[in-house]
């Protein structure tokens, strides 16, 4: 019987060792094991209010630009949309009238404002502290009014970034209306309909990737290698894409429930932005382990990786023991 149970252990050792020579195995016990779960609760929770924040300060100041633009406009609600789907309509968080009324004239409007901006650029910090403790680099005290300023600009980017690729739909749009002319098909044929889907995931999949990418780079401050940033925002930006373009099913699925349908938009954005912080997250957590199986050390400590962090152990084997593990916040 000793015998029997020593052969089972040793078995489910070996077995053990086996799963954990995957890469993505070790990446999710990493994610498990440095408070993945409840660091993407909370960054979904701050970005609900972070969300609307930026939807009247964004409309309050570009708003003029769209207001005088139909088609810009119905492209801008369209995108928005896409990326937080429920977000502007009649059955939506909000509605379009609503936003384009929003002010940030006198006294009382620029307080606003700027209390307003405040929220929305305070979940950037709170994601850099989560996407730096998931990465298991430590806390580099710099000057706040810096982080304050260059977080204020990553917004800044964030929302022309936003109208960029609202005007690109348009763009792609033109261009495929102008296509489907001169070739003589219907503009509602099942072809144009598949080649305007396959247009606007392109444009979603590059404006998530690159979002990803400044988000590992520029927010956390880590200087992460080039390789592993292509792959991690590669593969992120391409499950953003695929979880936006499921938003209306995962919103629509919350408000079938009953006890759900009278505050179903809301939950609805939860579920969404919890989903999406758990691919960032999950993304921080890829970067550390590859750093670690490629270089021995944390991302940001070895000399061509930049020097974003000066602590000097690594992550036990690149699992961590925890979510203190290589991290001081």
């Amino acid at each position: 019987m000793k015998q029997l149970i020593a052969r089972i252990t040793a078995l489910i050792e070996r077995v053990t060792k086996w799963v954990m020579t995957f890469r993505v195995v070790r990446v999710f016990m990493h994610f498990s094991a440095n408070g993945g779960n409840l660091l993407a609760a909370g960054l979904s929770f701050q970005a609900i209010f972070a969300l609307f924040a930026a939807l009247y300060v964004g409309f309050a100041t570009f708003g003029i630009v769209i207001s005088n633009n139909a088609e810009l406009q119905a492209a801008v609600v369209e995108w928005l949309n896409t990326l937080v789907p429920g977000l502007i309509g009649p059955d939506g968080a909000t509605s379009l009238d609503e936003l384009l009324q929003a002010q940030i004239l006198g006294w009382t409007g620029a307080i606003a404002a700027v209390s307003l901006v405040w929220v929305a650029v305070g979940w950037l910090g709170t994601a850099r502290e989560a996407i730096r403790r998931m990465m298991g680099v430590v806390w580099n005290p710099s000057n706040g009014l810096i982080l304050k300023v260059r977080d204020f600009g990553l917004a800044f980017i964030l929302a022309i970034a936003v109208i960029i690729s609202a005007g690109l739909m348009v763009l792609s749009s033109s261009l495929l209306t102008n296509v489907v002319d001169s070739l003589g098909l219907e503009s509602d044929s099942w072809i144009v309909s598949g080649l305007a889907r396959v247009l606007a995931f392109i444009i979603m999949f590059v404006f998530d990737a690159g979002v990803l990418a400044a988000t590992y780079r520029v927010l956390s401050g880590v200087k992460v290698n080039g390789a592993i940033l292509f792959r991690v925002s590669f593969v992120g930006g391409l499950a953003m894409s695929v979880i936006m373009l499921l938003g209306s099913q995962l919103a629509s699925g919350v408000g079938n429930n009953p006890l759900l349908a009278s505050f179903a938009t809301l939950i609805g954005l939860l579920v969404w932005f919890n989903l999406l912080c758990r691919v960032v997250l999950l993304g921080a957590a890829w970067i550390a382990i590859e750093s670690e199986d490629r270089f021995g050390s944390l991302p940001g400590t070895e000399p061509n990786m930049g020097e974003g962090a000066k602590h000097p152990h690594s992550l036990t084997g690149g699992l961590g023991t925890g979510p203190g593990v290589g991290v001081t916040l």
